[in-house]
């Protein structure tokens, strides 16, 4: 049976775009795994270090076979790929994937935590998952993507990234 799986996709050394489109393909080229959505991309003020770059985030919808720890290693596996080093926390990166839900499931184990426990926190992580499911329920805090960002005060800046031919956000 195929479940649906939300991955947070974001990048900020290199070129942001391309390696965060890059990983996307790769996660759909996954064996056992179907890409249904991709979100719209955003530029977002980086968490932490002021120093670093702004980030290049967005979000997609993954039907699978796999379990969710299968789907972390398939991630992390990628990330190595794109040339991901974890040296500091918020650091820099090449590319960041993080499963976010995994329909209604709670995970909490030293390696995985489903819901992401940080998401509800972040604009640069709800915006983009926003965009693919607005109604779907945090399933520990009860409430809608949507609801969530609405009332999420994160201080980070984010923009909406426009493609050629396409009007800018507001």
């Amino acid at each position: 049976m195929m479940e649906t799986v939300y991955i947070g996709v974001g990048s900020n050394l290199g070129d942001p775009l391309g390696n965060c489109t890059r990983a996307i393909r790769m996660i759909g080229n996954l064996a056992r795994c179907h890409l249904e959505k991709i979100s719209h991309f955003y530029i977002a003020e980086p968490l932490g270090s002021a120093s670093q770059p702004w980030y290049v985030n967005a979000a997609i919808e993954v039907k699978t076979r796999l379990t969710p720890f299968q789907m972390l290693d398939r991630c992390n596996r990628i990330e190595i790929d794109l040339l991901r080093t974890r040296i500091v926390r918020w650091a820099p990166r090449t590319i960041d994937l993080d499963i976010l839900l995994w329909k209604n499931r709670v995970i909490v184990s030293r390696d995985l935590c489903i819901p992401h426990r940080q998401m509800q926190l972040r604009r640069f992580v709800l915006k983009p998952l926003c965009d693919i499911c607005p109604d779907e329920i945090h399933p520990v805090l009860g409430f809608s993507i949507k609801h969530l960002l609405q009332i999420t005060p994160d201080p980070l800046k984010i923009f909406r990234m426009t493609a050629p031919g396409e009007e800018s956000c507001k």
